[in-house]
């Protein structure tokens, strides 16, 4: 059997293995971890308000590069509630990519509710997915979309207002078809 002071230096050099184990761990993860709380969380306050800043960044390079290329399909957005919203919607395929941005002058969602975007294809099907939440950018409502694959078939764009955020578009609010 170990004295008392054998034991609780046992223990002292226990606990320097564990946190000096824990300190090399957590500083040889890779930097992403951590990420979910940089994104904005679901609540019932103003969503497009608590977006990080990166996102604006790409927002404005996806709109910049869909608006100067001149391959893009353009397309205007008209309101389909009988109201005076409207926009405007580019899509650009392109290297394996599909980039899109939609801006459009819309009134202020009700409270705890979203615009989102959609882009769907009728034919032969119709299949639709969503490209995203709206975001308010100098007093006009914003959505930039940037992922691999071309989508190819996807050129009507729809606006729907939003009480939950999923796969299920609610009511429409602007539709349009990109040329």
């Amino acid at each position: 059997m170990t004295n008392p002071k054998e034991f609780r230096n046992l223990g002292i050099l226990l606990l320097v293995i564990f946190a000096v184990g824990s300190f090399f761990y957590f500083r040889s993860q890779p930097e992403s971890i951590g990420v979910m709380e940089e994104l904005p969380l679901a609540s019932d306050e103003s969503p497009q308000e608590e977006v990080a800043e990166e996102v604006i960044i790409e927002e404005t390079s996806v709109k910049e590069m869909v608006m100067q290329d001149e391959d893009s399909l353009i397309g205007e957005l008209e309101d389909v509630t009988r109201g005076n919203s409207s926009g405007e919607a580019y899509i650009l395929r392109k290297d394996g990519h599909l980039y899109h941005y939609v801006g459009a002058a819309l009134p202020t969602p009700p409270q705890g509710m979203v615009y989102e975007g959609w882009l769907v294809r009728k034919t032969p099907t119709l299949k639709f997915f969503s490209t995203g939440v709206m975001l308010q950018e100098n007093g006009r409502y914003v959505l930039s979309y940037d992922a691999e694959g071309e989508s190819q078939g996807y050129n009507e764009v729809v606006i729907t207002l939003e009480t939950k955020v999923d796969e299920i578009p609610e009511k429409h609010v602007l539709e349009g078809v990109v040329r």
